[in-house]
């Protein structure tokens, strides 16, 4: 069995109607906007790897508070200025609970 041509590409006719459309078709600009849950989420993420890097101890602080304590230790008017306050916050937050009740 044979195909024989059906009356080959001659018969195809152009769309007159049809406009040339430039290749650099100017749709706009292009523009990405990124939701505020999304800023939050991507935030809240920076701040926890933030939280997990951070040492728990902070050992210039701990330093820091050994060497004002044992200048404090030796130095017997700043070991009595320090106790009298203690005992004056601690006076003061005692019976200002009290006053309060």
């Amino acid at each position: 069995m044979t195909i024989d041509k059906v009356g080959g590409t001659n018969y195809i006719q152009p769309n007159k109607n049809a406009k040339q459309v430039d290749k650099a078709y100017n749709a706009g600009v292009d523009r990405v906007e990124i939701s505020t849950e999304s800023k939050i989420t991507s935030q809240n993420e920076y701040l926890l790897n933030v939280i997990r890097q951070t040492p728990d101890i902070r050992e210039d602080k701990v330093i820091e508070g050994k060497e004002k304590l044992n200048l404090y230790m030796n130095d017997e008017n700043a070991k009595n200025n320090a106790l009298n306050s203690l005992a004056d916050s601690l006076a003061d937050s005692i019976f200002s609970v009290e006053d309060d009740e």
